[in-house]
This record gives C-alpha cells, sequence and structure tokens, in this order.
C-alpha cells in the first residue's frame, strides 16, 4: 500500500519550473499591457484638455457671480468677454447697435464671431456691442438699457426668445424681491410657487440621464456609450474610423425621443434631421398656466416701458422675434406637428403669445421682426441650421439668418 504523502510529493515534484525564458516572455506581455494602459490613458487626457481648449469662450458656467439686480452675471474680463462681462472684445465708448438678449443672442454652439450680433456687424458695417447672457430674461434686458443707452447707440436690438423669455419674465419678478413690483395685485392664484421651473427641469433631467446612461447596461450600446463618453472614442468618430453611424448624439436622442413619445419628436428628413423636445419647450409656453399668462403680461409691460425710456431721443427699439425650433421644423414641414399632441400644442401656444408681442409693439411703436419666416423657409429649402440633437440653438448659419433679419430692418429704421 502506498504512502499517501509520498504520491503528493511525487505529483507536486513533478511539475516544471516557469523557464527563464517563459518569465520573460510573461514580464514583457505585463509590460506592454501596463505600457499601453498608461499610453490611452494619457491620450484621452491629453485629447480632454484639447477638447475643452477648444471651446474657448463657452466654458462660463463657473465664472458667474450673484448680482442682487440680474440675478447673475458674468465676472468682468471672464475668458472671451469684456469688463462688463459681456461677450465683445472690448468696451467701445460709442457703438451704432445694442444687442440685449439671452443665449440665443450670446451664441451658444458657436464662437464670439459668428453669434448674430457680430455677424450683424459685418454684414451692416456698423458698430454692434452685445449685452447678452444665456438665462438672462426682459426684466433683465430692461433693467440693462441705462447701460445700454450709455453707450450712445442709434438703435438697441432685444432678442427676444419664445423658448424661455416668457417664463424668465415671470420668474425674476417672483423669486426676486428687487422685482416685486412687477408682480400682478389681482392674480388669482398663488404664483409665488414657480411650478413651471420644476416641471422643465424634471423633462431635461430625463433626457439628459437617458443620453448619458444610453448603451452602458447592454454589449450591444458599448458602441454608443465608448463614443459618446471617451475623447479617444470621439475622435475614432470623427475620423470615420469607428465603424456604424457616425452621428452618435442624434441616433441616441432619437432613440429617446421613441421611448418618451409624449416627450420628444424626430424630424428625419436627410439634410435637416433633428430631434424637438415640445414637452419641454411646452412648459414656457403654456397660457393654460397662469405662470406663463403672467410672464406675458409682465414681458409686454417691460417692452413698453423699454420704448418709454428712450421716447423722445434718437434712439430707436427693435424687439427681434427668435422663434424656438421646434416651431420652426412645425412650419417649414407643414403638417408635421399634427400627428403629436404635445408638439401641435406647443406650436399653437407660440403662435398665441407671438400674436400678443406683436400686437403689444404695434400699440407702442415698436419695430418689431419676426425671425420665423426666414429660417423656416430656410429649413425648407434643406439648411441645416440647428444641431441634429435635441440641442435648441442654431449653429452658425443659423445665427446668419437672424442678423440678416436684423440688418434687413436697419435700413427700414434709417439706420
Amino acid at each position: 500500500m502506498s504512502d499517501p504523502s509520498s504520491a503528493s510529493t511525487s505529483a507536486s515534484g513533478s511539475r516544471r519550473p516557469i523557464s527563464p525564458k517563459r518569465r520573460i516572455r510573461i514580464f514583457r506581455i505585463l509590460l506592454s499591457l501596463t505600457a499601453l494602459f498608461f499610453g490611452l490613458a494619457i491620450a484621452e487626457g491629453s485629447l480632454r484638455f484639447v477638447e475643452r481648449m477648444k471651446t474657448g469662450d463657452r466654458l462660463i458656467e463657473d465664472k458667474l457671480i450673484q448680482d442682487p439686480v440680474l440675478g447673475f452675471k458674468l465676472a468682468p474680463n471672464t475668458q472671451g468677454h469684456d469688463a462688463n462681462g459681456f461677450r465683445n472684445a472690448t468696451v467701445p465708448q460709442q457703438v451704432d447697435v445694442v444687442c440685449l438678449g439671452d443665449s440665443q443672442t450670446w451664441g451658444v454652439n458657436v464662437g464670439r464671431q459668428d453669434a448674430w450680433p457680430e455677424q450683424l456687424s459685418r454684414m451692416s458695417g456698423r458698430r454692434v456691442y452685445s449685452m447678452a447672457l444665456g438665462g438672462f430674461g426682459p426684466v433683465q434686458y430692461q433693467a440693462l438699457m441705462p447701460q445700454a443707452l450709455h453707450l450712445s447707440p442709434k438703435l438697441v436690438i432685444v432678442g427676444l426668445y419664445f423658448g424661455n423669455d416668457i417664463y424668465d419674465a415671470y420668474h425674476m419678478a417672483y423669486q426676486y424681491e428687487s422685482h416685486r413690483s412687477l408682480r400682478s395685485t389681482s392674480a388669482g392664484d398663488d404664483l409665488s410657487v414657480d411650478t413651471v421651473g420644476s416641471r422643465a427641469r424634471a423633462l431635461s433631467a430625463t433626457e439628459k440621464q437617458f443620453h448619458a446612461n444610453f448603451g452602458r447596461s447592454s454589449i450591444s450600446g458599448w458602441s454608443f456609450w465608448l463614443r459618446e463618453h471617451l475623447a479617444l472614442g470621439r475622435l475614432l468618430n470623427r475620423a470615420g474610423l469607428w465603424p456604424g453611424s457616425a452621428d452618435v448624439d442624434y441616433e441616441i436622442d432619437k432613440r429617446w425621443a421613441a421611448i418618451y413619445p409624449d416627450q420628444g419628436a424626430v424630424c428625419e428628413e436627410p439634410g435637416v434631421e433633428t430631434v424637438l423636445t415640445p414637452a419641454y419647450r411646452l412648459t414656457g409656453l403654456d397660457t393654460d398656466d397662469p405662470r406663463i399668462v403672467e410672464g406675458l403680461r409682465i414681458t409686454k409691460e417691460l417692452l413698453a416701458q423699454m420704448q418709454r425710456e428712450i421716447d423722445g431721443s434718437q434712439v430707436k427699439l427693435m424687439v427681434l422675434l427668435i422663434p424656438t425650433k421646434e416651431t420652426v421644423y412645425a412650419t417649414a414641414r407643414p403638417g408635421s406637428a399634427d400627428s403629436n399632441s404635445t408638439y401641435k400644442r406647443v406650436v399653437e401656444m407660440e403662435s398665441q403669445v407671438r400674436a400678443e408681442i406683436l400686437s403689444a409693439c404695434q400699440a407702442e411703436r415698436i419695430q418689431c421682426v419676426d425671425v420665423l419666416p426666414r429660417l423656416s423657409a430656410a429649413v425648407a429649402q434643406g439648411e441645416r441650421l440647428y444641431p441634429t440633437t435635441t440641442e435648441s440653438h442654431p449653429n452658425a448659419r443659423g445665427y446668419s439668418v437672424i442678423a440678416a433679419a436684423a440688418n434687413e430692418n436697419l435700413g427700414k429704421l434709417g439706420l
């Protein structure tokens, strides 16, 4: 009978030790993998740094400071901005035109040279100064009038964006004590509770979270996730070296709209394809909500105040009506909103708000320029004026259409 311990010793003794050559090969493989890992990490970090640098003056959120009248403003001399915190090269002594507005006038998606105030300056040959900032609205436009008039302009243009300016007017009046005088004394509902903002934030969060997490939980979706979240993936995708659709953001947003048809809509027409956010836009235009009705009243009152400030002077006021992407596409493609009740409703509400603003401007003898016909005609002709994603701001070409509409009317004002 054999001894188990001796058998075990015999078995272990039969194992061959790893040869020096094999150890060297394993070491080289591990070293190569480690070098590859660190190389990819360095490349990823470098590409992210380059991407951030390319955004230039478009990363400003951490430079915002509190202001008791404006709510917030940009710190002086922030990159790409002047000593007043506005998106200009310098602060001039005198200009021909001052542009007040929000992010649609500031120029999201493009560099300063392609924002519509800068394009208007090149088209007209006039000195144009931008006093726009994302998040501003009618209350800020009126509050900035004295500063605008200090530049002795011949014309002040207010870029009134229907997407959120009406809501912003309500919000500033009812959430900031410095503007409580704008509040209605006869409003029946308790308007101090901002339910519009909370609904809008919830809808935006749903869309953003879907986009951020898409592809993470399935192997088939990793291709999307890697190209969306890794700088290396984005680079390979842009270079056409990654198989599949190059427009990852559009594909993800399109799937969001398919899963949430009550919130999103898609235009798949080649050349002008894009994803729309009618439910989100409706929150700022729903005139069935007393807060939006109040915001509309305040907006009309503030425009009238701005006109009164320049009455008797040589300065003229122009209100440039900037439509939502949703209405631009619905107008360019008649009937496209009919199959989506939310989309149809937001277009109808925006049309109602536009009519009221036009009527109010006419009553106050304010020059009003509606950009919708130009934008919708360009889209109908196949021009891409907006990104393919849910992004609501125009591209450089879209801003040029807005600038052209303003420029055309300078002559009518004798400028």
